[in-house]
């Protein structure tokens, strides 16, 4: 099965030479995913002199075989958070996420091929064992600060839920390798926003690259 993700299948790859003589800078960041580019940019814009260095192309790893989307609750549901900790952790935990894809969204408006798009996040039970975990995860983000609403059926065009679904219209989706040529000095433009009807969201495996020593 191909598990090439959409990003590793249509943008085309940034290329830098090999690192090859010692290099002058006040903050070395090794890793060219999505934290070490928004890091060595927010340096760079601080007017730090910043070399990153990465393996092997500049979001090929975990960034480059991610989904794209970007949410408030996690992998493993709000409601994890809140019973392993408690209801003010869960809830520190949303604003942050929430804060973190405010940002992202601000980024994009100014790299001119960026997407980022509005849409929401549907969760529902395939199967009736599971749907009390449906209800227990939309009662933990309402609890968090989401409005996550319950609904008795799914969306038109996604598969028959067995029970209760909750649908909560803050999900964003971007194109995450196309927001790291902002480093590279694309100028400045607001990219287009537009909403969609509700999808289901997935997951892709994810990969590292091989060591290969380049800079960027």
């Amino acid at each position: 099965m191909d598990t090439t993700s959409v990003w590793r299948a249509t943008a085309s790859a940034p290329g830098f030479a090999l690192l090859q003589d010692d290099l002058q800078c006040d903050v070395l960041v090794v890793g060219g995913g999505i934290t070490g580019v928004t890091l060595a940019l927010l340096l760079a814009e601080q007017g730090r002199k910043v070399v990153l260095l990465e393996a092997g192309e500049i979001g090929s790893g975990t960034t480059g075989h991610s989904t794209g989307n970007l949410y408030a609750t996690t992998s493993d549901g709000i409601s994890s958070i809140a019973s392993t900790w408690d209801e003010a952790i869960a809830r520190e935990v949303v604003m942050q996420r929430k804060a973190a894809v405010d940002f992202v969204e601000l980024q994009c408006r100014q790299v001119p091929d960026a997407v980022f798009t509005r849409c929401p996040l549907v969760l529902y039970a395939r199967d009736l064992s599971e749907n009390d975990s449906v209800v227990q995860e939309r009662d933990a983000l309402v609890k968090a600060g989401c409005l996550a609403r319950l609904d008795d059926a799914v969306p038109a065009g996604l598969p028959v839920a067995r029970g209760r679904c909750w649908c909560w219209r803050t999900r964003r989706r971007c194109s995450r390798r196309r927001t790291c040529r902002r480093s590279r000095g694309a100028p400045p433009r607001r990219a287009p926003r537009s909403t969609s009807t509700p999808v289901c969201w997935t997951w892709t495996r994810r990969t590292r690259s091989r060591p290969r020593g380049r800079a960027a």
